[in-house]
């Protein structure tokens, strides 16, 4: 641990293009996760300015956690990540909340790309060579780190009885289920240059993404449980009890996949 700690204070660090793309990112999350909340039957300024602020603020804090369990994730596997907003994903994410009014806020966490540190790919990792379930592993720990601020937000909210702490809950869940829709990342909105160029116009990819590339059976699973503890969490409040059930559910949704699979190759 006190070397974990050490690589820490040495590696962790958010560049000045990761905090823009992270404020750019949350100020698209916060639009969207406040924009039918500027008043209850008629329109209310300050109401809506509230709402608003309130979204920007969680969307910030919460988002840096996300992207920081990643970072920490891969330090531990001797990986520096990186962040990076996805501007086609935001731009997609405003439409489709603009066309449903509000009531289908859609946002995309953004990508991560990832590179080595030789320093710390000695010794138990092979230098260099940073296997599939390593890159997954770092990839879901910000889905997990969401899901796990949920449980304490949610004994926050019983105690207080602040709306701010519902606030943070429905940030989390919908952080972690987004960040799980596995996407390839498209850099140009031209299809034509998507078409001519191939692979040249994608580059990095959705932490879902990457989980899926290295598992698909392990994508069914840690995306069912994301899901079905959003799903618990939203329905009757985040708690241990729902982590345990999401997880069974998610092995159930694995097998199927799983089961699925095995009859179509038969």
């Amino acid at each position: 641990m006190a070397g974990f700690t050490y690589h820490v204070k040495r590696y962790f660090s958010f560049s000045r293009d990761e905090w823009t793309a992270l404020f750019i990112t949350a100020v698209v999350m916060g639009f969207v996760l406040s924009f039918n909340k500027w008043g209850a039957t008629t329109f209310d300024l300050s109401v809506g300015v509230k709402n608003l602020l309130l979204a920007l603020s969680a969307s910030v804090a919460l988002l840096i956690v996300h992207v920081g369990a990643q970072k920490l994730a891969g330090i531990y596997y001797g990986v520096k990540v990186a962040y990076g907003k996805y501007t086609i994903g935001l731009l997609v994410g405003v439409l489709v909340t603009l066309l449903s009014f509000g009531y289908l806020p859609l946002f995309f966490p953004g990508h991560l790309t990832y590179e080595t540190i030789p320093n710390l790919r000695v010794g138990k990792f092979r230098a260099a060579m940073v296997k599939k379930w390593e890159i997954a592993l770092i990839a879901f720990a910000g889905p997990l780190a969401s899901l796990l601020l949920t449980i304490p937000f949610n004994l926050l909210q019983a105690a207080t009885g602040l709306a701010v702490f519902h606030t943070l809950i429905v940030v989390s869940v919908l952080l972690a289920v987004f960040a799980m829709i596995p996407l390839p990342i498209i850099q140009t909105p031209n299809p034509y240059t998507v078409y001519m160029s191939r692979m040249e116009s994608f580059e990095g990819s959705t932490p879902g993404f990457d989980i899926f590339f290295s598992s698909p059976s392990w994508y069914f699973f840690l995306a069912g449980l994301v899901v079905c503890f959003a799903l618990l969490a939203l329905l009757f409040g985040p708690s241990i009890l729902a982590g345990v059930l999401a997880l069974i559910l998610g092995f159930g949704t694995m097998y199927g996949y799983v089961h699925l699979r095995n009859e179509e190759f038969r």
